[in-house]
C-alpha cells in the first residue's frame, strides 16, 4: 500500500513539474537524430510519445519525457509531410510525397498498410474518431478516405481546384473539412461524397456557399471573381441573385456549425 502510495506521489510531482516547465518555456531535451528538415510532429493521446516526419522520408517515435528514440520507421520512398496517431495511440499513419499513406503498430514499428491512389503527394492525414478510417489530403486536389484495417480505398472527394493542405473530421465521423490552396474550406458527407458547403475567405471578407441549392451568403467586403475559387462560373458576387430569388441565405440559416454537432 505504501509504495503505490509513495508512486502515485511521484506521478503527481513529475505532473507538477511538467506543468511548470510548459509554463516557462523551458526547454526540456533535444535531439537530432532526422537528416534532413522535421516536416511534422504529432502528440499520441496519452501524452507520453509524440512522432516526428521528416524530409529524410523517415517517420520516428519519441518518449516524451526522456528523448528516447523508440521507433524508427522509413517505408516511404519521400519527404513525409504528416503523421497522425490513431484516437487509441496504438497506430500512426504518415502521409509523403511519395503519393502514399502509410500505417504503423506505434509499439513495435511494424508496418501494417500501405494506401496508394493519389497522384500526387499527400499533405495530410487524419483518423476518424473512431479509428476505422483514414483521410487523406493530397497535391492531386482531392481528399481520399481509407479503411483503416484493410487500406482499402473508401471514397475520393473531389472539388478543390488546388491543393489539399489539411484535413479533419468532424466528431460525429459523418463530415469532413478539408482545405485547399484555392483558398477555400469544404465540408463534405463522407457518406455520399457531397460537397455540402464551401467557405472561401479573401483580406476583405468571406463567402459561404451551398453546392446542393447554389445559396451563398456574403461577410464584409468582398469583391471579385470568387465564383472561379470554388470551381463555378466566373460571376461577380451578387450577379445571381438576378437570376434565382433568394439567392442568398438569410441571416439566420445554419450552414456549417450544426454539420458537426456530436453523434
Amino acid at each position: 500500500m505504501e509504495s503505490r502510495r509513495d508512486a502515485a506521489c511521484q506521478r503527481v510531482r513529475r505532473q507538477e513539474r511538467a506543468r511548470v516547465e510548459a509554463a516557462s518555456g523551458k526547454v526540456l531535451w533535444a535531439r537530432k537524430v532526422h537528416t534532413d528538415t522535421v516536416m511534422s510532429v504529432a502528440w499520441s493521446p496519452d501524452g507520453t510519445r509524440f512522432a516526428s516526419g521528416s524530409n529524410d522520408k523517415s517517420v520516428r517515435i519519441w518518449e516524451a519525457a526522456s528523448g528516447k528514440a523508440l521507433q524508427a520507421m522509413e517505408e516511404h520512398a519521400d519527404r513525409v509531410s504528416s503523421v497522425a496517431w490513431s484516437p487509441d495511440g496504438t497506430r500512426l499513419a504518415g502521409g509523403s510525397g511519395d503519393n502514399s499513406v502509410h500505417v504503423w503498430e506505434a509499439a513495435s514499428g511494424k508496418a501494417l498498410q500501405a494506401m496508394k491512389g493519389h497522384t500526387a503527394g499527400v499533405m495530410s492525414v487524419a483518423w476518424s474518431p473512431d479509428g476505422t478510417r483514414l483521410a487523406s489530403g493530397s497535391d492531386d486536389n482531392s481528399v481520399r478516405v481509407w479503411e483503416a484495417a484493410s487500406g482499402k480505398a473508401l471514397t475520393t472527394l473531389w472539388g478543390h481546384v488546388g491543393m489539399v493542405r489539411a484535413a479533419s473530421w468532424c466528431s460525429n465521423g459523418r463530415h469532413l473539412v478539408s482545405a485547399g490552396s484555392d483558398g477555400s474550406l469544404r465540408v463534405w458527407d463522407v457518406a455520399t461524397g457531397q460537397c455540402l458547403a464551401v467557405h472561401v475567405v479573401t483580406p476583405s471578407g468571406a463567402v459561404v456557399f451551398r453546392p446542393r441549392d447554389g445559396r451563398y451568403r456574403i461577410q464584409g467586403g468582398v469583391e471579385g471573381h470568387v465564383w472561379h475559387t470554388i470551381g463555378l462560373a466566373r460571376y461577380e458576387l451578387g450577379e445571381l441573385d438576378e437570376f434565382v430569388e433568394g439567392l442568398r441565405l438569410a441571416d439566420d440559416e445554419p450552414l456549417l456549425l450544426p454539420l458537426c454537432e456530436a453523434p
